[in-house]
């Protein structure tokens, strides 16, 4: 055989091994969402000398317990403490969920508290939701003037082109707090439900009459980017919707989901709902009707990752009845 031929012949054997290992050392590896879960192994203080029943019939929660839920979920997510996100002259909304449950007050503290040690000032900060009667019937107290930090609902202040007012003139930064619970038309509610807080009713209404719609609110334009920072009360959360058997289906799971990706917020809280739920029935229960929303905002708007094996939860706390995938330690 001449030396090309044996050059070739060469070249047959040994290139197709090496296709295959070039072609594996070439795939990417998946791109993860982290997400940090902060657990306590008590929320409220107890009584009757810390929290006597008279006076707190539901018990009071323990201010250190929540405020180390903020700090911990933020620190299992990699962000310090206090929260590297702002500069001193920006404009911070905190975007709060007031539906029925609303978040924890305490919470929504702590997450202040945190806003301000970066060096925003009080002046500077703003605490919205969709409706102000909403919010008062929540325990805020309402303000849009005078020092300190505003409390205001997007319908006082108007709204542009689809938007609250709020959102377009008012603020550089938003911190979305939300709940995690289930709900009738959606079939759960969480951190991108609550986004609705910045559109108008009409707008609204369109959206909860078509869900996969709903991650169209972050993907654009004046909230894409502007969000820095999402977190779910899970502190004390419903599992079912209220019946007149069981008015109030809470249990105390005592958590706080954190991450920059609304998306893998609601997929986890929508996996820590359904396993409640199994566990409360013994037997399967999904969420009615299915929150697939979750996941078109992953495959249509592409605001965030839904599937479980590009999510990647840390853990610090309380591991008893986790019910999520347990992480290594």
């Amino acid at each position: 055989m001449s030396l090309l031929g044996w050059l070739a012949l060469a070249a047959a054997l040994v290139l197709p091994a090496l296709g295959p290992a070039r072609a594996q050392e070439a795939a990417p590896p998946p791109v993860l969402s982290p997400v940090g879960l902060a657990r306590a192994d008590h929320l409220y203080l107890p009584g009757p000398v810390f929290a006597p029943a008279g006076v707190y019939p539901s018990g009071k929660v323990d201010w250190e317990v929540v405020d180390g839920l903020v700090k911990n979920s933020s620190h299992a997510l990699g962000l310090a403490s206090p929260w590297p996100l702002f500069q001193q002259t920006d404009r911070v909304a905190l975007m709060v969920d007031v539906a029925d449950p609303p978040v924890e007050l305490m919470l929504v503290e702590a997450v202040l508290e945190q806003i301000i040690q970066a060096g925003v000032r009080p002046e500077n900060l703003f605490i919205f939701s969709a409706r102000e009667s909403d919010l008062f019937a929540a325990g805020f107290a309402l303000g849009d003037s005078g020092p300190g930090v505003r409390v205001y609902g997007a319908d006082r202040a108007g709204y542009r082109g689809g938007y609250s007012r709020l959102v377009l003139d008012q603020c550089d930064k938003i911190v979305n707090l939300a709940c995690l619970r289930p709900h009738a038309v959606l079939g759960m509610t969480g951190a991108l439900y609550n986004c609705l807080s910045a559109v108008d009713p009409p707008t609204m209404f369109r959206l909860l009459a078509s869900p996969p719609e709903i991650g169209s609110v972050l993907a654009r334009p004046p909230l894409a980017g502007r969000v820095v920072l999402h977190l779910l009360d899970c502190t004390n959360p419903f599992y079912e919707l209220p019946t007149a058997a069981d008015p109030k289906p809470r249990w105390e799971y005592r958590g706080l989901l954190c991450s920059r990706d609304p998306v893998a917020l609601d997929a986890l809280g929508r996996q820590l709902l359904e396993a409640k739920r199994a566990l409360v029935k013994g037997a399967p229960w999904p969420l009615t009707p299915a929150p697939d929303y979750v996941q078109a905002a992953a495959d249509q708007w592409k605001i965030g990752r839904a599937d479980p094996e590009h999510l990647q939860l840390k853990v610090v706390g309380d591991r008893t009845d986790l019910l999520l995938p347990a992480p290594a330690e």
